[in-house]
């Protein structure tokens, strides 16, 4: 049976209606969930507690690194808009602020999560331990499947083991389909957070310097600074030279201070030296005790990834990676070495040991004042942080070694013990062409 054509277009324009609505969400449907997919299982929900509020002060620009070190960020959104003129305030003054203070009081509740076995939004997605590993980055079959010894020439094996170490494009479920690019680092939980690799794939690697074409991957620009060995430093743009501080330095700093990377001395042991580190993240601080971890003061498990307020931590070898949401990627062997990794955009302005990245090396010695040092010292004694208070701590009055210093107990032991093994096996082979003296 026919409805007359006024009804007809009554009904049209009501079913036009309702979907409009539907796609706002002004009004919704009750979802169908499949039957044994959804489980109700026990957690801990997290609810906040103000321990302080948030507090803003006017300060002098020249000093934000002073302030920086006592727990103050600089408001960057205020800045980008104008400092607000008035008494007490002028236009060389930043604003600063320390966030509001919270803690986390665990309170159980009864959620609803994927039952074993299903994963997704809808835990629609069946799970399977298995899949196929592309050396693409989009499961692309353009590139050859991995042939490896271990897992055979199908390449069919885990996600962690096509992506663990950051050399293979992409894994496929063999139960979902689900293409998962190896840029993606997975938690627990099923939590998932956007990874940049130090190494990328090979077939990433092997497009470097072709035209770029849609769908392919071009490198970016970065520069990455590095300070090993306790008094070795090479800059952002290449500038190598030895400096033996004792005290506590700006090691690399954003202009602004919105990211900053400090030395804070070395303790020496027997199983050999540890660099402590202090960073600043926008409001967010890492910081190093004694080859620990700690991401605003939590803790961070040895040996496993950790995300926390757009700080990611990664275990990489002997290596442990530091990335934050401003692009600065930090890699620290839990010892006395440091790279500092950052992108194009950071160029012309940075400060700090690692100089000024702008292609450059002629003014990478700028000191604090903007005046060019003459000599090494002058420039690492400029950008030494006073209030980083370091037992034995003054100024450096010429290079020196690092062995003659008397501050760190066993110093000159433990680089003779590393020494003496190139006298060992398999070193000693090679002694019949270069001397081991």
């Amino acid at each position: 049976m026919f409805l007359p054509l006024v009804e007809q277009s009554c009904c049209i324009r009501s079913l036009n209606y309702l979907l409009l609505l539907l796609h706002l969400g002004l009004i919704s449907l009750p979802k169908v969930i499949a039957p044994g997919r959804w489980c109700e299982r026990a957690d801990m929900g997290p609810q906040h507690e103000v321990l302080s509020p948030r507090q803003e002060l006017s300060a002098p620009c020249s000093a934000l690194l002073h302030f920086a070190l006592l727990g103050w960020h600089l408001d960057a959104e205020v800045m980008r808009h104008g400092v607000p003129q008035g008494p007490g305030k002028s236009p060389s003054a930043c604003r600063l602020y320390k966030p509001e203070k919270t803690r986390l009081v665990e309170l159980p509740k009864t959620v609803p999560k994927c039952c074993s076995g299903w994963s997704g939004p809808l835990c629609d997605q069946e799970i399977s331990d298995n899949g196929i590993c592309y050396s693409s980055g989009d499961c692309d079959m353009e590139f050859a499947q991995l042939d490896t010894a271990d897992e055979g020439p199908t390449g069919i094996l885990g996600l962690e083991t096509c992506c663990g170490n950051g050399s293979r494009g992409s894994w496929r479920n063999l139960s979902s389909s689900v293409c998962i690019p190896c840029t993606t680092s997975y938690l627990g939980d099923g939590l998932s957070f956007a990874r940049h690799p130090w190494r990328y794939p090979a077939s990433a690697r092997r497009r470097v310097g072709r035209a770029a074409t849609p769908g392919r991957w071009v490198p970016p620009h970065r520069v990455t600074c590095a300070t090993w060995g306790g008094f070795h430093f090479r800059t952002f743009d290449g500038q190598h030279f030895n400096f033996a501080g004792t005290c506590g330095y700006v090691l690399a700093s954003s202009a602004d201070a919105s990211w900053a990377l400090y030395t804070a001395g070395m303790v020496c042991r027997d199983s050999g030296c540890t660099l402590e580190l202090k960073m600043t993240f926008g409001m967010k601080t890492v910081s190093t005790l004694d080859g620990s971890l700690f991401v605003n003061g939590l803790p961070v498990p040895l040996g496993r990834p950790f995300y926390h307020n757009e700080i990611v931590v990664r275990w990489l070898g002997d290596f442990v990676s530091i990335e934050s949401g401003l692009d600065v990627r930090v890699l620290w062997d839990r010892g006395a070495t440091v790279y500092i990794n950052i992108g194009i955009e950071a160029k012309g302005n940075t400060q700090g040991l690692c100089g000024v990245y702008n292609e450059d090396p002629n003014d990478d010695f700028t000191m604090p004042g903007g005046d060019l040092a003459s000599l090494v010292t002058n420039f690492g004694n400029s950008w030494r942080v006073m209030e980083l208070q370091i037992p034995g701590c003054h100024d450096v009055v010429g290079v020196g070694s690092t062995c003659d210093r008397k501050d760190i107990p066993g110093i000159a032991a433990t680089a003779a013990s590393h020494c003496r093994r190139l006298l060992m096996i398999p070193f000693d082979r090679c002694h019949g062409q270069v001397s081991a003296a």
